[in-house]
């Protein structure tokens, strides 16, 4: 017994007996073993996986609105540059597309359309460090778009109404209310408004001058503020950049012209920083006064047109210099994209470039077989135009009032007024010319006019929203100055 212990003790003292040792070395090894064998499985089935899609981002409300907007694709890994040949878009729009390290970008010349889904398809999107390739694919769907418009009191006890419809049914929703409206622009989040402010009504009737005032109102907060002006006069000709928060106007005060301190005088604001109205300069540094102007799509630059028909691009911040176009009789409507606009000049209507200041002269397409009188013409991105046309009837010497789609080589009628017995007052196209908004007055004979000091309008002013490509109306309401 006590030799049995003794070997028990030694053995212990070794450390254990050998074999479990054994049987752990060899179970540790084949545990390694088939590691090794499932990373080496692993790293060739991600040696040989193609791109996968990781992430997706794209602004829908920018999309829908401005030109230039990406797509931007991020993969699991960086991949080699892909050509515009390899992507296709469904429905067909104009992109250029660009590759970086783990990002495609696939960008759009022109807005997307309201209420579509786009298929993105690129092909033989190969990995930067080996030759496995594969396909992309990412769908997209829009939602639809609110258009507001001013519908005014009949009388100076009804208060005048914002009211913002959708385009894909029949309803509204009041925004704002007041009496004496003139104008408005909206931002992403409140509306500005100019109202007249020497009578209750908006009406000037008796006499006196009158006076503007300009308000801040909240889309999300039952709050508004009076924005502080250089002092009494008429504000004309209120607008905003598209997607920012700088708004400008003219402003003109009182009295005989050679008095007034502001001749309409282009002002400006920025409302995210302070609240002060400031004046535009031009090229001698001076406040500039303005014939007409526009901001430039997709930037906070205007177009202006100063008194003696000098045309500038200007930056209202004064950071960049005025840039001279040239001298024009009139200054038209810019393109939705902002490289082209409108003008006047000695020999008739011309389309001039802000690129590089060609012009291409304006040569209407006959309408139903007869020349047009035309009025207000739109350039759209693709080449054609939308234009605002009378024809004469011969038989009964009666115009009617058109709008028209012209490709250049055709023109296809868009909307006209019931029986030629209205007329159509103005329109608007969509930031991504896919609907324009008509102003008509559907009966011209009897129609009575509002009155208002500034922007008048004809009680009876109706808007209808017509489809581009179709003509087809959509919707229509009472009311007027649609703002997209």
């Amino acid at each position: 017994m006590s030799h049995t212990f003794s070997e028990e003790r030694a053995r212990l003292e070794r450390g254990g007996d050998e074999r479990p040792d054994a049987a752990f070395r060899s179970a540790f090894a084949a545990t390694v073993g088939v590691l090794i064998v499932l990373c080496g499985v692993f790293l060739a089935l991600g040696y040989f996986q193609p791109p996968q899609l990781s992430e997706a981002r794209i602004d829908l409300s920018r999309a829908t609105s401005e030109p230039g907007q990406q797509l931007r694709l991020f993969l699991n890994g960086p991949v080699k540059s892909v050509d515009e040949s390899q992507v296709s878009v469904t429905p067909p729009i104009e992109f250029t597309v660009s590759t970086s390290d783990d990002l495609i970008a696939v960008q759009f010349a022109v807005p997307v359309h309201y209420n579509a889904t786009y298929l993105v398809d690129i092909t033989g999107v190969t990995s930067a460090d080996r030759e496995t390739s594969g396909d992309i694919r990412y769908e997209f769907t829009t939602g639809s778009t609110e258009i507001v418009y001013l519908d005014r009191g009949a009388s100076d006890e009804e208060p005048d109404q914002l009211i913002s419809a959708d385009l894909s049914d029949a309803g509204g929703e009041v925004v704002y209310e007041g009496v004496g409206v003139s104008e408005f622009a909206v931002l992403e989040n409140s509306l500005v408004i100019s109202r007249i402010v020497d009578a209750e009504s908006g009406f000037v009737d008796d006499g006196s001058p009158a006076q503007s005032s300009l308000e801040l109102a909240s889309l999300i907060e039952n709050a508004s503020e009076t924005i502080l002006l250089p002092g009494s006069g008429l504000i004309e000709g209120l607008r905003v950049a598209p997607n920012t928060s700088r708004i400008a106007f003219t402003f003109t005060s009182p009295g005989a012209e050679a008095e007034r301190e502001f001749d309409n005088t282009l002002m400006t604001i920025d409302l995210d920083s302070s609240r002060t109205v400031s004046p535009v300069r031009g090229l001698a540094g001076e406040p500039i006064s303005a014939l007409s102007w526009s901001f430039i799509p997709g930037s906070t630059l205007m177009l202006v047109q100063e008194r003696d028909q000098s045309v500038f691009v200007i930056d209202p911040t004064g950071v960049q210099s005025p840039s001279p176009i040239g001298r024009l009789a009139t200054l038209g409507r810019l393109s939705v994209d902002g490289s082209r606009v409108v003008a006047v000049d000695p020999f008739g209507s011309v389309v001039v470039s802000l690129l590089d200041g060609s012009e291409q002269r304006l040569e209407p397409s006959l309408v139903d077989g007869e020349p047009p009188f035309v009025g207000d013409v739109q350039p759209l991105s693709n080449g054609s135009l939308v234009q605002r046309v009378a024809i004469l009837d011969p038989d009964s010497g009666r115009f009617s009032s058109m709008l028209v789609y012209d490709d250049t080589d055709s023109a296809r009628v868009l909307y006209q007024t019931v029986d030629s017995a209205g007329s159509i007052i103005d329109f608007a196209l969509s930031p991504n010319e896919q609907f324009v908004a008509i102003e008509v007055v559907p009966v011209v004979e009897g129609s009575e006019s509002d009155s208002r000091e500034i922007n008048p309008r004809a009680t009876s002013i109706t808007t209808v929203i017509v489809e581009l490509s179709t003509g087809t109306a959509v919707r229509s309401f009472e009311g007027f100055a649609p703002k997209w």
